[in-house]
């Protein structure tokens, strides 16, 4: 029976993905001709079509985003490019498939009578967005034509903070990815290589296409989260990414003549949704989009897999998606969807060119550097004394003589503005500030402003200290030196790896530091964010493109990486693949590449600690794009170990013209190497040049740093587990990146003074990778429940390589709130006290529940008509007018309802005499 039910089931999908359905594929999809046990099988194959952390338990309406069986329009054989999709071909194929979808629709509103089908899609992925009860998901997976069910999950947009705009000299990061180079440039037809005839799509929160800057490369677009074909920008962002792309007027973008599309698919808030994103994409396929930007994304470091599929599609068309890393750096594993996808281009920030001061200590050979934090130079050649303030406070400066010296001072919590002041105050020539951090600490709010009262450079504290020490034991003077022109890069650019895939993350960086482009009506800010790096990059696409129409998405990803710059921080020390990836793009080198090493860097993926020696191969194309016969040669460099691990791969290689070759790239590690991430580097160098490309790599050993546990979200976060079918459980929902062997949700309950255990609420043994789900009913894995109050949740997963903790926040509250009225006669009024187990911790500990605590309502009497009651949450009392109008002669029953946001929610009546 059960190779039966397989058979069956898969000649099913196999007639309803081509064409419209086949008669006898409809027939097999009939559920009477089904038996029992084969409906019973279908079932249970409809829910393992369901994702994880879809809520199916509840009656309240959920969205999904479903996915079909159906072959999209991308898919078909004849598709090579994305304008391939307007053939009549397709066109007859997207006939036949809207016939099938709206079959589907009809058989879905027979399974799921109060679904609610929002979008539909079918470019480059087949399927729709739902609102649907979630008790309602079971039925709707059990259709044949259902492929998949997924969340409909949260984005946001990836950007920092402001920082002050130079509107004279604006901060632009062209220069320094070699765009005004790129521009003298010609393509195949000999037009200046500028982005002319590109299109670039902007998935963002609109774009202000009336500014000057902007307005003339604008072509159209669409709104989808107001479904009309205005995307106006009502929040900034998607604005200040185009004017970096395609800004042409005050503001110059990399490819300033190329064509903006827009897309608003989030909100002005800054948020948005899977099925907005995915429409977006859609739109900009069928629009004719040459380049994708996404400046967003989640909070998780796992896929979103109906956006991460979308832009795999859209790579396979020729058309590539440039996605920010996200802002959530230093740590590692920070990157997010759907930066983390393979196909896509990910960008980690940094700054831009910046000329920073050096120095030199009398009597040393030692130099150092610093970030200049104002507009104000320190004067090449200087020679002065350097003194040791401390914190740079006044009284500091009452101890020491830095009249005509530099001030060395600590950080500290006070501002660069404050300490500057103080220092000019006391006569000093300059300040040295010792950063809190071991590195430099990117502070892109004082690049280059003017009201910092004196020259001021930071320096890392692994410097500052040294200095610190060197000029307490004898007094030294400092020489200024010729400024270094350095690339950092950010402090928040998210980091690598990608969990599960163990992808090397970003794959490239480019300027997102305090970056100046166009803001809606006519404006200009300076802005801080890997959202400003992606648009750089996209930017670049497009020159690429029109430099190389035959190029793929891969190829273009390899010329980008193999001819980056490798960034270095202020000690010469090379940051981390996980931080830069291949490096600091240069768009005329890649733009002129005549040879390319694909993929643009590698990973082997995880390792099992103490199994052994591992043996792993990874392919490596190498290209020659020329007409010329090329040789190159290789090396390779382990950077996180020198032992116990072996290499393998052509120390020479010779290409003919215009072809590829493809060779094994193999490592044997020995497993008993301590857990971690590794990396290292494949050099390739053409003979004849000086320059190598540089193809990253990576293999990971269970690290314990990595999150086995990630995304743990609590549904409510305040419930009210005491049976009164309102809020009485609550889901949490968790992803588990690797195999766990345990993982136990702990339960810590916080009062004003202190944090008590209180017990384990869930656990589970031997999990599987994958989104997971439990619902809580408040109580203990015994039975026993938790007495009211706010908990913090610690969800604890482990495997034999360690351990990942993660903490939510969620109030269990089952009493309703109380009320304590007085009535005012006279006036017509009542007023009194509340008194709620949520209100006392707001005014208490200044913790908010979402929404509101509590809410009070009334009806006069019983009219049904419902009024919202003035209540002031901090001093906990309530207040309701009335006017004579609205009650009769006599007695009026006041009905008032007091409900906290736990659901909980208590009755009291009132009279009140009109006389």
């Amino acid at each position: 029976m059960k190779k039966t039910t397989s058979t069956l089931l898969s000649m099913a999908l196999v007639f309803s993905s081509f064409g419209a359905l086949s008669a006898h594929a409809e027939s097999l999809q009939k559920e009477k001709q089904f038996s029992p046990q084969l409906k019973a099988n279908i079932e249970q194959w409809g829910e393992n079509k369901i994702a994880q952390n879809v809520e199916t338990k509840t009656s309240k309406e959920i969205s999904v985003i479903v996915e079909l069986q159906h072959a999209l329009l991308a898919s078909q054989s004849n598709i090579q490019h994305a304008p391939d999709l307007k053939n009549s071909n397709v066109q007859s194929y997207h006939a036949q498939l809207k016939k099938a979808q709206e079959d589907t629709t009809k058989k879905i509103k027979e399974k799921a009578p109060k679904a609610t089908i929002k979008e539909t899609y079918s470019t480059l992925f087949s399927g729709f967005s739902i609102s649907i009860p979630g008790d309602q998901i079971a039925a709707l997976a059990s259709l044949p034509e259902v492929k998949a069910i997924y969340p409909n999950l949260t984005y946001k947009l990836h950007e920092t903070s402001k920082s002050p705009a130079d509107q004279e000299t604006p901060n632009v990061g062209g220069p320094t990815v070699g765009a005004p180079e790129a521009w003298d440039l010609k393509d195949p037809t000999g037009k200046p290589l500028d982005g002319k005839g590109m299109k670039v799509a902007i998935i963002d929160s609109g774009v202000d296409y009336t500014h000057p800057d902007l307005q003339a490369n604008y072509i159209g677009g669409y709104d989808t989260v107001d479904e009309d074909n205005d995307p106006m920008d009502g929040n900034v962002h998607g604005t200040h990414v185009a004017g970096i792309i395609a800004g042409n007027g005050k503001i110059k973008g990399i490819a300033p003549n190329a064509s903006i599309l827009a897309y608003r698919v989030m909100n002005d808030g800054g948020t948005g949704t899977t099925d907005d994103i995915i429409q977006g994409i859609e739109r900009a396929i069928q629009d004719g989009a040459d380049v994708l930007n996404l400046s967003l994304g989640q909070d998780l470091n796992v896929p979103d897999q109906p956006v991460t599929l979308t832009l795999e599609r859209a790579a396979k068309l020729g058309v590539t998606a440039v996605v920010s890393n996200g802002n959530d750096g230093p740590k590692p594993w920070s990157v997010d969807a759907p930066g983390n996808a393979s196909s896509v281009i990910s960008v980690g920030a940094s700054t831009v060119s910046i000329p920073f001061p050096t120095f030199q200590v009398a009597g040393s050979n030692k130099s150092y550097q610093g970030l200049p934090l104002s507009k104000a130079d320190f004067q090449v050649g200087n020679d002065a004394q350097l003194v040791y303030v401390g914190y740079g406070n006044p009284s500091d400066y009452a101890k020491q003589d830095v009249k005509g010296k530099f001030a060395l001072v600590l950080q500290g919590t006070s501002s660069t503005l404050v300490k500057a002041e103080q220092a000019k105050q006391a006569g000093a020539l300059g300040v040295l500030l010792i950063s809190n951090e071991k590195e430099i600490n990117i502070m892109p709010e004082y690049f280059g402003r003017e009201d910092v009262a004196l020259p001021v450079m930071q320096l890392s504290n692994t410097n500052g200290e040294e200095l610190k020490n060197l000029i307490t034991k004898r007094k030294k003077n400092i020489k200024i030196g010729q400024p270094s022109q350095t690339e950092l890069i950010g402090n928040f650019s998210s980091r690598g790896p990608s969990q599960g895939s163990w992808l090397i993350k970003p794959d490239i960086v480019a300027p997102g530091v305090n970056i100046t482009s166009t803001v809606p009506r006519g404006g200009y800010e300076s802005h801080n964010g890997t959202s400003m790096a992606a648009p750089q990059v996209a930017g670049a696409v497009a020159l690429l493109r029109q430099m190389h129409p035959d190029w793929t998405t891969e190829q273009l990803k390899a010329a980008l990486a193999n001819t980056a710059k490798t960034l270095k921080d202020v000690n010469e020390n090379t940051y981390p693949v996980m931080a830069q990836g291949s490096g600091l793009i240069n768009i005329p080198k890649a733009a002129k590449a005549d040879a390319l090493v694909k993929p643009n860097n590698v990973s082997f993926g995880l390792i099992k600690p103490n199994s052994g020696k591992v043996k792993l191969t990874q392919n490596i194309t190498l290209q020659n794009l020329s007409n010329k016969k090329k040789n190159f040669s290789t090396r390779i460099e382990l950077l996180d170990t020198k032992t116990k691990v072996q290499t393998s791969f052509p120390s020479s290689i010779s290409i003919k013209p215009n072809s590829n070759i493809e060779k094994p790239f193999t490592i044997t590690v020995d497993s008993s190497l301590p857990q971690g991430v590794y990396t290292g580097n494949l050099y390739v160098k053409e003979q004849g040049k000086t320059e190598e490309m540089r193809i990253p790599f990576t293999f990971s050993i269970d690290p314990k740093e990595y999150k086995r546990i990630d995304g743990l979200e609590i549904v409510n976060s305040t419930f009210s587990p005491n049976n009164d079918r309102i809020l009485d459980d609550n889901l949490i929902n968790y992803y588990l990146v690797t195999p766990v062997e345990d993982v136990t949700f702990h339960a810590n309950l916080i009062t004003k003074d202190r944090v008590t255990y209180k017990g384990i609420v869930h656990q589970g043994k031997n999990e599987t990778p994958g989104y997971k789900s439990f619902k809580w009913n408040g109580t203990k894995t015994d039975g026993s429940p938790l007495p009211d109050g706010l908990y913090q949740i610690e969800a604890v997963a482990s495997n034999s390589g360690g351990e990942t903790k993660q903490t939510g926040a969620v109030f269990v509250d089952r009493t309703a709130p109380k009320l304590s009225p007085e009535v005012d006669q006279e006036n017509l009024v009542i007023r009194g006290k509340v008194d709620d187990i949520l209100l006392d911790w707001m005014t208490e500990s200044g913790w908010v529940a979402p929404g509101h605590p509590v809410t009070i309502q009334y009806e006069i009497n019983g009219n049904g008509v419902w009024e919202n009651a003035f209540l002031n949450h901090w001093e906990k009392n309530f207040e309701i007018y009335f006017d004579r109008n609205q009650l009769q002669q006599g007695k009026n029953t006041i009905h008032i309802a007091a409900t906290d946001a736990a659901g909980n929610t208590s009755n009291l009546n009132v009279d009140l005499e009109v006389k």
